[in-house]
């Protein structure tokens, strides 16, 4: 089970807890249901007041950490071990081949996540860091592809390859702002 913050307990004992009692649901599905709601005044103040690739990436990488601070706690370290464990592979290995680490990498880890909620809270149901992570590696698979994409001749790709080929490495800024920031 994941340890939450002390400010992610605070938080629940505003937002959360009174739910709990009156509905009846556990915490974990209210969180998410919190998030959830949470996105749409954000996805608005994103959208109308914040302007420019530097901002928009450092306003999502702090809202990513922020709410998986709230509802993973320090389980969201697994999150960045993901994200910055593919971005070394395409930084280091040849581009042509990278996706290929990428995708035993990502899923290895997945795996792993796995094994260990099945051996360490088996028949518990718990929306933990795999719950993320699932998600994260189809993401980060994509991102391989699509940055491998780029460095191959455009004639050789279809339009929707040429459509979401990423020519350059992204920045760390770029990559973090990219794994943490779901919406």
């Amino acid at each position: 089970m994941t340890q939450l913050s002390a400010a992610a307990t605070a938080m629940d004992s505003i937002s959360v807890d009174p739910l709990v009692a009156l509905i009846g649901l556990p915490a974990d599905q209210l969180r998410l249901f919190v998030i959830w709601i949470l996105q749409f005044p954000v996805g608005y103040f994103l959208h109308f007041s914040i302007h420019g690739a530097f901002q928009r990436h450092c306003v999502n990488l702090l809202l990513g950490l922020l709410g998986m601070s709230y509802f993973y706690g320090a389980d969201m370290m697994h999150v960045f071990f993901m994200g910055m464990g593919s971005y070394l592979i395409m930084a280091v290995l040849p581009r042509d081949k990278s996706y290929l680490f990428v995708c035993v990498y990502a899923f290895s880890y997945l795996s792993v996540s796995h094994i260990h909620a099945v051996l360490y809270h088996f028949g518990s149901y718990d929306l933990d860091i795999t719950t993320n992570t699932m998600l994260l590696t189809l993401r980060l698979i994509a991102l391989a592809f699509s940055f491998s994409d780029g460095g191959k001749d455009p004639k050789e790709l279809t339009d929707r390859q040429k459509q979401m080929m990423v020519k350059e490495l992204p920045s760390v800024l770029e990559m973090l702002s990219y794994t943490f920031f779901v919406q």
